[in-house]
């Protein structure tokens, strides 16, 4: 399973990886790739969720 992380100037982005993977002699194979970042800065935090990260 990867693991990824969205950078960006002051951390407002919100990232997406989508792998396409094929079976190659019985063995998984990356086959496509695509990432994109989405900028969140001016997306209202849910209150719900900013008190459990504050927390």
């Amino acid at each position: 399973m990867p693991i990824t992380q969205a950078i960006g100037d002051e951390e407002h982005y919100l990232g997406r990886l989508d792998l396409t993977f094929k079976v190659v002699a019985g063995k998984l194979t990356l086959d496509e790739s695509d990432g994109i970042l989405y900028d969140v800065t001016n997306v209202p935090a849910d209150p719900e969720i900013k008190a459990i990260i504050d927390n």
